[in-house]
Parts: structure tokens; C-alpha cells; sequence
């Protein structure tokens, strides 16, 4: 054995014995840790491809590239619902999805739930 791989073997069995736990991270099925909050690499605007890799505003993030001025991304003022990634612009004029409780869905993929009721409300 070399001195690397002596020293290496010395510090794991200090480390071991000193009761010291390494935490695994807590992101479920295809969550990535990015340190104190979990992301979804291949979808969010504000990590993707990598933590901490911001789309630019009117940019969104499809499979971990950023995809530019194909459609404007939640939160990004809109004039109609097909400006939005997310094909509906609230009556604030923001992108986004309708929270649950209010009116206004044509289609589950209109509400933040995933959810629209028969009568056009967000469940």
C-alpha cells in the first residue's frame, strides 16, 4: 500500500468510529439535490441542466437545455395563454397555473393541482 491510500483508510476509520453520519439526500425519483432544496434538472428554469443553472427570463427549460423565446415561463408577464410554456396566462397578465379553488380551467394541465373539476374550478 502507498501512503495515499494508507492515509485514506486511516481517515474513513476515524471518521467511522467518531459516530459522524453522512446524510443522503431526501429528493425522490427524478429530483436532484442541490444542496438545501431539491430540483427537477430536466424542467425547472432556475436549475436547468445542473443546480443553480438559471434559464433567462422568456426561456424555459425542456430535458436540462434552455429552450429561448419559444414561450415565456411561469411568472413572466403574458398577453395571451399561448405566450406561456404553460398555454395559460392568468388575469394578473403573469404565465402560470391556476391555484386550486378558482375558476377559469378548460383542462387538468390548467391547474397547479393537475386537477379541473366539471364546473371549471381548480381542485
Amino acid at each position: 500500500m502507498n501512503f495515499k491510500t494508507v492515509l485514506a483508510a486511516a481517515v474513513l476509520s476515524m471518521v467511522a468510529g467518531s459516530g459522524c453520519v453522512v446524510a443522503e439526500p431526501q429528493c425522490g425519483f427524478g429530483f436532484s439535490d442541490c444542496g438545501d432544496y431539491c430540483a427537477d434538472l430536466s424542467s425547472d428554469p432556475r436549475d436547468c441542466g445542473r443546480c443553480g443553472a438559471t434559464c433567462a427570463a422568456g426561456d424555459y427549460c425542456d430535458r436540462g437545455l434552455c429552450i429561448v423565446n419559444s414561450c415565456y415561463s411561469d411568472g413572466t408577464a403574458c398577453g395571451r395563454d399561448t405566450d406561456c410554456c404553460s398555454n395559460y396566462c392568468a388575469s394578473d397578465g403573469v404565465c402560470g397555473c391556476i391555484p386550486r379553488g378558482f375558476a377559469g380551467c378548460t383542462n387538468s394541465v390548467d391547474c397547479c393541482t393537475n386537477f379541473c373539476d366539471r364546473d371549471g374550478t381548480c381542485r
